[in-house]
């Protein structure tokens, strides 16, 4: 069965061992080939133990081929249902910010008055996710990062339009 994820070919060579079709570890993330397999369970739950560590690395455009846990990881963030879980907390995110009353406090931190300031570019990044058009798991990793990591733009004050600049790099990393 063949996989509709943009990184299906590399599993497959990650069990050898060796990259293939001369794919380096150094290859960038969107010149890299396809998985043929899906990642065993085993797999998939090992790397659901460490995927903060793996998307990070994935988002700082480490090769996936580097090692199997970057292959899955990769695998994982590229699978449409991954996408549209992703695509939804952009989404909530930016609902919640369009709910909030001046001075009302919400449970989650996120930063507001940024969220507003980019709520075009959130939903323009939501929207390329759910579409059908393949996705670079760099970029899928960039927005999970965003959403999971209590450091990222959408938490923490940074400088102007901070929240603005990394969504709209988590968009161009996905083509």
């Amino acid at each position: 069965m063949r996989l509709a994820s943009p990184h299906r070919h590399l599993l497959h060579d990650a069990r050898s061992g060796s990259p293939a079709d001369g794919v380096s570890p150094a290859m960038p993330v969107a010149a890299q080939p396809q998985l043929t397999v899906t990642p065993s369970l085993a797999d998939r739950a090992r790397v659901s133990l460490r995927h903060g560590g793996l998307d990070h690395r994935i988002a700082s455009g480490e090769s996936i081929s580097v090692d199997r846990g970057m292959t899955v990881r990769a695998w994982q963030l590229t699978r449409p249902r991954m996408r549209r879980q992703l695509a939804d907390s952009l989404e909530r995110v930016v609902h919640d910010s369009d709910e909030m009353l001046p001075g009302e406090k919400s449970d989650v931190k996120a930063r507001h008055l940024e969220v507003r300031v980019a709520r075009g570019e959130l939903l323009w990044l939501a929207a390329r996710l759910r579409d059908d058009r393949p996705a670079r798991a760099q970029g899928v990793a960039l927005v999970s990062e965003l959403l999971t990591d209590g450091n990222s733009p959408l938490y923490m004050t940074g400088t102007r339009h901070e929240l603005w600049r990394a969504v709209h790099a988590a968009t161009e990393a996905l083509d």
